[in-house]
């Protein structure tokens, strides 16, 4: 509708200014009025804030904080956790062909050993005699009786193996019998707390104890038996 006034105007102060008679006469400069009204300006686009981000400000262009969002706190750096304890490592089993030597668990400096052909466990050591610390050595051999077991055979007396008669453990001389290879035949079992304790072959229900130092079968569970770990065997 103005633009259409506009243009009426123009019309008009075309026609005064030709004057009757075909004279022409000189007009005032004619001015063409425009569309008036309040002038808005156009502002950049401004892209819009995540639900929970600041929000930008229209007039300024700023990002301000809209105070009725709660705000969430920094995310926390990413603490250390403290690695797992490794499993505790398993004790070593005696292995068919090691020569070893017997160590009581938590009693170092001690081993077991024969003396007048009777098993036993003493003090034995560097410091010790060469005939103590031979009588302490063992080879291990697979099991006379049951293969997946043990048997051992003296260092310093070749043939003649640890076994059990009368419940009380001795250092004899293998004969080939059966009654001889079972009793000197066991079977390692682990224990909580490290170490291994050793079950009897042909009496599954004892295993080895010791009494004022000497080694003896009881009829015991394996939490109760005497434990032992493998230890290098003493040398001159």
């Amino acid at each position: 509708m103005l633009v259409g006034a506009a243009v009426l105007s123009a019309l008009v102060a075309a026609g005064l200014a030709l004057a009757p008679g075909g004279k022409e006469r000189r007009a005032a400069p004619a001015f063409v009025s425009l569309p008036t009204g309040p002038v808005v300006p156009v502002l950049p686009a401004v892209p819009s804030a995540p639900a929970d981000g600041p929000t930008p400000s229209r007039s300024t262009g700023l990002v301000t904080t809209d105070l009725s969002r709660p705000l969430r706190p920094p995310a926390e750096p990413a603490r250390n956790r403290t690695p797992a304890s490794p499993p505790e490592s398993r004790a070593a089993l005696p292995v068919a062909g090691a020569e070893i030597g017997l160590e009581p668990v938590g009693e170092p400096g001690r081993r077991v050993r024969h003396r007048d052909f009777r098993a036993r466990i003493d003090p034995i050591g560097p410091g010790s005699s060469a005939l103590d610390r031979a009588d302490s050595r063992f080879t291990v051999r697979a099991g006379r009786a049951r293969r997946s077991c043990v048997s051992f055979e003296s260092d310093n007396y070749p043939g003649h193996f640890l076994r059990h008669r009368g419940f009380a453990l001795r250092l004899d001389r293998a004969d080939g019998s059966a009654l001889f290879d079972a009793d000197a035949t066991f079977c390692p079992v682990r224990v909580a707390g490290g170490g291994f304790v050793l079950r009897s072959h042909n009496y599954p229900d004892r295993y080895l104890t010791e009494s004022d130092s000497l080694l003896l079968l009881t009829r015991t569970s394996a939490a109760d038996a005497k434990a032992f770990v493998t230890r290098r065997p003493q040398r001159s």
